[in-house]
């Protein structure tokens, strides 16, 4: 994963539950984990479910309400995989980007 950069990527928020699915454009070993980070004063994270190259979050909708996540919250979307010669997890930011709510949303 040398010279590895990050994908740019807005997440859109509603008031209903985050469903968010995406495959990896590499493969994903056994054991990979996957979370979502977003940088609050104290941090909220969502832990994904990993099978294959597929990576998926399914958080409630009073988990990621406006309260919880405003417009425009930074995020950071790491990968944690095992990297067999070392005996470590290896990690990386998949993606970078921040929370998008429309202004009704904001209420």
């Amino acid at each position: 994963m040398s010279n590895w950069q990050p994908v740019y990527e807005i997440l859109h928020l509603t008031h209903g539950d985050f469903i968010y699915s995406r495959s990896a454009p590499f493969t994903l070993p056994p054991g990979t984990a996957a979370e979502i980070v977003w940088d609050l004063d104290t941090p909220v994270t969502w832990t994904a479910v990993v099978d294959g190259t597929t990576v998926t979050w399914r958080e409630e909708s009073e988990d990621c309400t406006a309260a919880i996540i405003p417009h425009r919250t930074p995020y950071e979307m790491w990968l944690h995989y095992p990297n067999s010669e070392t005996e470590t997890d290896d990690d990386i930011v998949w993606k970078v980007g921040h929370a998008h709510r429309t202004p009704i949303d904001e209420e």
